[in-house]
């Protein structure tokens, strides 16, 4: 019976130390400690690499959301003309540019000793380019000059478009960040470097914008004068 009595104790004894040895375990857990939150701004450098790492390039099969990776190409001319009476042929021009959807960015008239001049930029849609420019010498006006350059910009456009997409994804962190904020110091932070994200991507929308009018409207530099008496052209040959 005492024998017994003495196991019973022992065992007893036993269970109440693993019992305390539990709760003194979960005292000392870190996820039991009072830990004050830390708030950690990250740095528009960090979060950019985060946003353009390597690992969210595409494979070669794989797109890139909403951008286009058609050719987009600038297309720009200039040509020199010297018309018979340079009042007929602008009243004939008007029509021409009319009929290829054009218009004149610019316009400017001189009235020399030599010549009556004048010099416009006519803005024209891609499409609509080449027949523009086959069509500008009518009548008595002969060709002096004319040269046609491309460039491509599809490569620019992808880039910016990749950049603008990344500064877009970088400024939703931020906001993230500034809904984190604990202090005044913490919220001053983070909205300063929203603003400077935010005039980043005004900045790239701007430059997509005018790729953009520059791939859909090519340009024409159009010359023409009408020579006085004694005029002498010292172009090229």
């Amino acid at each position: 019976m005492k024998r017994h009595f003495v196991a019973y104790l022992l065992l007893m004894l036993a269970v109440a130390a693993c019992n305390q040895a539990s709760r003194d375990s979960k005292n000392n857990s870190p996820a039991e400690k009072s830990v004050a939150p830390h708030f950690k701004l990250e740095s528009t450098e960090a979060v950019a690499d985060e946003s353009t790492s390597d690992k969210s390039i595409p494979n070669s099969d794989e797109t890139i959301s909403g951008i286009d990776f058609d050719k987009k190409i600038i297309k720009n001319a200039n040509v020199l003309l010297e018309v018979k009476n340079n009042n007929d042929y602008a009243q004939k021009l008007k029509g021409i540019i009319k009929k290829h959807g054009a218009f004149v960015s610019k316009e400017d008239n001189y009235n020399t000793e030599e010549k009556i001049e004048t010099v416009m930029s006519i803005r024209v849609p891609v499409a609509e380019f080449d027949g523009l420019i086959n069509e500008l010498i009518f009548d008595d006006a002969r060709q002096l000059e004319r040269s046609v350059t491309s460039e491509d910009v599809t490569g620019q456009m992808i880039d910016v478009k990749a950049r603008l997409g990344a500064k877009k994804a970088m400024r939703e962190k931020y906001l993230e960040f500034l809904k984190q904020g604990k202090t005044v110091e913490d919220v001053l932070r983070v909205q300063a470097e929203i603003n400077n994200i935010q005039e980043q991507i005004e900045s790239a929308e701007s430059r997509l914008a005018y790729l953009s009018n520059q791939t859909q409207y090519s340009t024409i530099t159009l010359t023409y004068f009408e020579p006085k008496a004694g005029y002498e052209y010292y172009g090229k040959q």
